[in-house]
């Protein structure tokens, strides 16, 4: 099958002429797949037209059930000047390079952040989707060491914060488990504060210290792809829908249209990781109100 895509990332390089680098399909389903590129780049196909990321591939015509197309978990391509192939099954041609940029942050303080954990704590559709994941497999569980995870973190308990970080790792199912999608909801809104130059309670920039030093512990726990992406994160490299949905909530316009791309997310990551940036937010402001209310007395 013959494919053509555009490329949304700013550093998913294409190899030169006469460059072949090999690579192997390490998931497929039927809207997405992942292929490792053998050089420590991780690309994600989408069959849909819309999103961005790091390394993402967004299809630009319907292709249809991905798992219909040639391509197969464990399948040897090749990354060429021309495209991803595997002779004689699967072409995808590099046909443009759409870089997709991430935003800048944008103006927030503590009032509008208020404001949208107030609204979505209210969304009765949102509350729902939480309840229906809490009672998934595992997540309760994960959910509460994240909760225990925050409140060390609050306390300035690094060992304790790696201690809970080490317990949601890799814990849950699929290629990106559970766990990691509550540990990328943390991260992202820890790099988002720390990418808007605002100054930050000394309790978040320790928990993103802490959380930086664990990160190879971390990746030895947890799946390839699912190591990749919260590299990815730490980074700040966020996926369109991710930023959408947090820079939303900083500014306080937390709209079903700012979020709804992010729930749509996998099974349950998209969820998972919006729980995990709402409660690290409302730590943050409690931690805030907390040490205002100190100061006066």
């Amino acid at each position: 099958m013959n494919l053509s895509c555009k490329i949304m990332d700013s550093d998913a390089a294409v190899p030169s002429t006469g460059e072949k680098i090999p690579g192997k399909v390490l998931t497929v389903s039927r809207s997405s797949a992942l292929i490792d590129n053998r050089q420590g780049g991780l690309f994600t196909i989408l069959n849909i037209e819309s999103g961005g990321g790091p390394n993402y591939i967004i299809l630009k015509k319907e292709a249809g059930d991905l798992r219909q197309t040639g391509l197969y978990a464990g399948q040897e391509v090749i990354f060429t000047s021309r495209g991803i192939e595997s002779p004689g099954v699967f072409f995808m041609s590099w046909d443009e390079a759409a870089a997709w940029r991430l935003p800048p942050v944008p103006e927030f303080g503590d009032d509008s952040i208020r404001e949208s954990l107030a609204a979505l704590g209210g969304d009765e559709f949102l509350n729902k989707s939480f309840q229906g994941i809490r009672d998934s497999r595992f997540c309760e569980t994960l959910i509460s060491e994240l909760e225990e995870m925050l409140r060390r973190a609050a306390g300035m308990d690094s060992e304790g914060v790696k201690q809970c970080a080490a317990r949601i790792a890799g814990r849950g199912e699929g290629s990106t488990p559970a766990g990691d999608d509550l540990l990328t909801g943390v991260i992202a809104v820890l790099i988002r504060f720390e990418q808007s130059g605002k100054a930050q309670p000394k309790f978040l920039a320790r928990l993103l210290s802490v959380l930086c030093e664990s990160m190879d512990l971390i990746k030895e726990k947890t799946t390839y792809p699912s190591a990749s992406y919260l590299e990815y994160c730490m980074d700040g490299r966020f996926s369109h829908p991710l930023c959408l949905a947090l820079d939303g909530i900083l500014s306080g316009e937390a709209g079903y249209d700012n979020i709804k791309p992010l729930l749509s997310c996998g099974a349950t990551s998209g969820p998972l990781i919006l729980l995990a940036m709402l409660m690290t937010l409302k730590v943050y402001l409690e931690e805030k109100n907390e040490n205002i209310q100190h100061n006066q007395a």
